[in-house]
């Protein structure tokens, strides 16, 4: 999967196609290395930069003057950077760990992992989905369980939000520290961060509506994206869009 999804041109073609990106950095009209199926590699440029949760199968390598294209794959400059930023529910927990949240599994499986911490009067949680973060406030201090332990999880409890990675304005992971620094400061108004964003479903307003053609002339859709829409379907990939990609030649 991968949270940011760039939409890349590539050459003899107009159209654009969804692929994974790990950096914060790369922004449209960037020139790109884009790896394809079988370690075959493109340059291409970006049109657009989106946060989308999808399951891509190329994926941007580099920005062009980063690396080079050669017959053995790509060559990198030195210092290249493999990602850039908080991209992943991995890099998050590992940011919030380092600073001094306490990690522990949930007893339900909807949680990669949750995070605790206590400040001053209450304790808080960030709670890692595999399509969302979640944030809760106690409304009290409360022992921590140890770490990498097994516990219970009343989402009840207290002030709870549910968050959605796909169609964020911003970086949900950003968001997520933002709101750790916040309580760690013992804030106290922590409204901004309870206002529920993303969304469920993954797909876009054109695919919602390709899904609703299909359906009305009684077919299935053509697989373009995928499908499904629960929190752990959509496990359809976009075949139609790589084989097209690869087809070009």
């Amino acid at each position: 999967m991968s949270y940011i999804v760039a939409f890349v041109r590539l050459p003899g073609t107009s159209k654009e196609y969804p692929v994974r990106c790990f950096r914060t950095d790369i922004k449209p009209e960037d020139a790109v290395i884009v790896e394809l199926f079988g370690d075959r590699f493109e340059i291409g440029r970006v049109s657009a930069v989106k946060y989308l949760d999808w399951d891509c199968k190329a994926r941007v390598v580099c920005k062009v003057g980063e690396g080079e294209i050669t017959s053995r794959g790509v060559q990198f400059a030195p210092g290249t950077p493999r990602s850039v930023g908080i991209v992943s529910g991995e890099m998050l927990i590992a940011r919030l760990r380092e600073r001094g949240w306490t990690p522990y599994h949930s007893l339900v499986t909807t949680y990669r992992m949750v995070l605790a911490f206590n400040n001053e009067i209450q304790t808080a949680r960030i709670l890692v989905r595999k399509h969302g973060v979640d944030f809760q406030v106690l409304p009290d201090l409360q022992a921590l369980p140890p770490a990498l332990s097994q516990a219970s999880v009343a989402t009840a409890e207290g002030r709870f939000v549910q968050h959605f990675l796909a169609h964020t304005t911003f970086n949900l992971y950003e968001g997520a520290i933002r709101f750790a620094e916040a309580f760690e400061r013992n804030e106290g108004n922590y409204d901004r961060f309870f206002v529920s964003v993303g969304k469920k479903d993954r797909r876009t307003v054109e695919q919602k509506a390709a899904a609703a053609r299909a359906k009305r002339a009684g077919r299935e859709d053509s697989g373009f994206y995928w499908r499904g829409s629960g929190d752990d379907g959509m496990e359809k990939g976009m075949d139609a869009w790589y084989s097209e990609m690869l087809a070009r030649d």
